[in-house]
């Protein structure tokens, strides 16, 4: 190379311009020449070196410019797919390179005329010498996940120098369809050819991605069936497609058939292998048919794909908050669809149709999952329903026990089914909540080995006023170490009417816990008092009788009021007027507790009851808001705005705990001649 420059320089020194060569010098570079033989300029031959003759020489062309800095060819390939990129936009839009390159070459701007539309879009540009037909590049998969989260929508850009064609894809609807989830980097296609239409469909893309995202969408939707290729290669099974696809779609008033002028749209697009379903400015969904063949069950095939089809559907509706859409689309597909057995579908999916118009689909899809499925569909499906069961009808309720009972598995999971069967009527239908209880301890006699079993018998016997067996299996249940339940079986003694029992229960069950339920603590206190005031009571509560003395006790009638308790110590009339007339400040406080207790939904009196424990006994206050939020509910904070004699302390202690209720569930207790609602503080009982 120093050979090659010294020439270089004493020749172009040597001759004036007019004897040398307008083309490019040509030199003879010797290699294995002797160091003592000097070359020779052959003027004759104007720029030509030779060695002396009988010397082996080493012959190749050198230009002056190799010892300037030379242009990387695949600078001028992304100059020239830059060009040939910006030469098929419009003209007025504006192209501008990017600082900072995360993924993203260019920034455009789109306009309307002379208009700014305050629409842009990101291009990656790629430029190939000779590319695949559709072209393939390599994409980082980072680089897809931030085209994926960015807000500004990136649109990837191919130029091949070959055949001066350019491709292009929106970025977030490249297809990830077997990519390996752990590689650094992706081979994807990029398969839409550059025509004149291709700018007004990304306009469409990013002014609709920016309707989506402010919420403006236009009805009824247009969805368009558009064919690319034969499906599975088989033109009639095509046809019978399309042709089941617009049954779904056509009795749907939010869906026009067809494309419609609107910014939103769907599309359905069917290749020999694939359908994709894409709402413009959204990624999409990507049905791919590489393990089925044209020569399977073909109405099989069919309902299945139509049916998978649905739940794409019902993604990208949800997208756009058409929620009845959503879930018609749904209901069309838990008979066939396998996507919808997915477990990041099928909870979702349940959860979506647990409502009253969409139970008959909800069942179906209960059936296939959580009846029939695998053992992780089952749990899940089984987990979402449980937790939804309040929000369903008691019909439905008892549908779904029915459906559990009569046409579960009969495996390993039956006795669970039949409990959790048990679990969702026992609200409704006390005979048959037991009778499946009784029926998944037969199926599974470990149950009657758990403390769960007993409580949950215990509950049912305490709703239908059997105290005494409720009492006796709430005991079971805390002798199989469940310590929680001793307050429970307290509580079934003291509506049973061993008073004396029942206390010294509720004190052990306090000693026990520190965790305990403050309607506990309440209960000992208050009725403690009310022991102590009207002595021994009778040995059952005889609470019709207590109720009708108690409408004709005249005031200051003590000796009657006591009378009446002896009947019913839970008669709430006598415990207020018992209350009214003690002098006493705190007992006072406490018995007009007990007559809260006694009548708990009464708001009044819960009122009345908290005033004289947030004059008297402070320190009770936060148990007693507690308990009064819980059993009188959020309406409670009405009443203490609105009555005169309720303090600001009790109104803040009621508001202090309005947003950490613990978990309650409403037991109703005959009091007399009505139903009351007593709350009890276990979770499930």
């Amino acid at each position: 190379m120093s050979l090659s420059l010294s020439l270089s320089l004493s020749l172009s020194l040597a001759f004036p311009s007019a004897l040398v060569s307008k083309s490019n010098w040509s030199l003879l570079l010797l290699s294995e020449v002797d160091p003592s033989r000097r070359p020779i300029l052959d003027l004759p031959q104007a720029g030509n070196l030779r060695a002396v003759a009988g010397s082996p020489l080493e012959i190749r062309e050198a230009h002056l410019t190799d010892d300037m800095p030379q242009r990387p060819y695949q600078h001028d390939l992304e100059s020239n797919s830059r060009r040939a990129f910006e030469q098929r936009l419009p003209k007025n839009w504006t192209v501008e390179p990017r600082e900072h390159d995360y993924g993203i070459d260019l920034d455009v701007e789109v306009f309307d005329g002379g208009s700014a539309t305050g629409m842009r879009f990101g291009v990656q540009l790629k430029g190939q010498v000779k590319s695949d037909n559709p072209p393939r590049v390599t994409l980082k998969r980072s680089t897809l996940n931030y085209w994926r989260e960015s807000d500004v929508p990136v649109v990837v850009v191919v130029w091949d120098e070959s055949t001066d064609e350019v491709f292009w894809e929106m970025g977030y609807r490249i297809d990830r369809y077997k990519k390996s989830p752990t590689a650094k980097s992706w081979k994807v296609v990029i398969g839409q050819k550059w025509d004149d239409n291709s700018s007004a469909l990304i306009k469409r893309e990013i002014s609709s991605r920016r309707a989506l995202l402010r919420g403006n969408v236009e009805l009824p939707v247009s969805i368009v069936i558009e064919r690319r290729e034969d499906w599975l290669g088989d033109e009639r099974l095509s046809n019978e497609l399309s042709a089941r696809l617009r049954g779904l779609l056509n009795p749907r008033d939010e869906v026009h058939v067809g494309r419609l002028s609107t910014e939103v749209g769907i599309d359905i697009v069917v290749e020999q292998r694939a359908i994709e379903i894409r709402i413009s400015g959204h990624p999409g969904i990507v049905l791919h048919f590489d393990k089925v063949s044209s020569e399977d069950d073909r109405g099989r095939l069919l309902a299945t794909t139509v049916a998978d089809v649905a739940v794409g559907l019902a993604v990208l509706t949800e997208s756009l908050h058409l929620f009845a859409l959503e879930r018609y689309f749904l209901s069309v597909a838990v008979q066939d669809s396998q996507m919808i057995l997915d477990e990041k579908a099928l909870g979702q999916s349940l959860l979506k149709l647990a409502r009253s118009d969409s139970f008959a689909a909800m069942m179906q899809l209960y059936k296939r999952s959580a009846l029939h499925g695998t053992p992780t569909q089952r749990l899940q499906a089984t987990t979402v329903v449980m937790g939804q069961k309040d929000n369903l009808g008691p019909s439905e309720r008892k549908s779904l026990a029915d459906l559990i009972r009569n046409e579960a598995t009969r495996d390993d999971l039956y006795s669970q089914a039949l409990y959790n069967a048990s679990q969702l009527v026992r609200g409704d239908d006390r005979g048959l909540a037991r009778a499946l209880l009784d029926e998944a301890a037969e199926v599974d006699p470990a149950y009657r080995e758990r403390s769960s079993f007993w409580s949950d018998r215990a509950a049912l016997d305490f709703l239908d006023g059997d105290y005494r067996e409720s009492a006796a299996s709430y005991y079971k249940a805390f002798k199989l170490g469940d310590n929680t339940q001793l307050a429970f079986h307290a509580d079934a003694l003291l509506y049973q009417g061993d008073l004396d029992e029942s206390l010294a229960q509720f004190a052990k069950a306090k000693d026990l816990g520190s965790n305990v339920h403050p309607e506990w603590n309440l209960k000992l206190l208050a009725f403690t008092d009310v022991r102590n005031r009207i002595g021994a009571p009778g040995l059952e509560r005889q609470p019709e009788k207590a109720w009708a003395k108690a409408i004709g006790i005249a005031a200051g009638d003590a000796q009657g009021i006591i009378q009446c308790l002896h009947l019913d110590y839970f008669c709430a009339p006598a415990l207020m007027r018992l209350a009214i007339s003690i002098a006493d400040d705190q007992e006072r406080a406490h018995l007009m507790l007990a007559s809260a207790l006694a009548n708990p939904g009464d708001s009044n009196t819960w009122l009345m009851a908290l005033q004289e424990i947030a004059d008297y006994c402070p320190d009770l206050l936060g148990d007693a808001a507690t308990c009064a939020l819980q059993t009188v509910g959020s309406s409670i904070f009405e009443d203490a705005s609105l009555s005169d004699f309720t303090s600001k302390q009790v109104t803040t202690a009621l508001e202090s705990v309005r947003h950490h209720p613990k978990p309650f569930t409403v037991r109703y207790v005959q009091t007399g001649s009505k139903g009351f609602e007593i709350i009890n503080g276990r979770k499930g009982s």
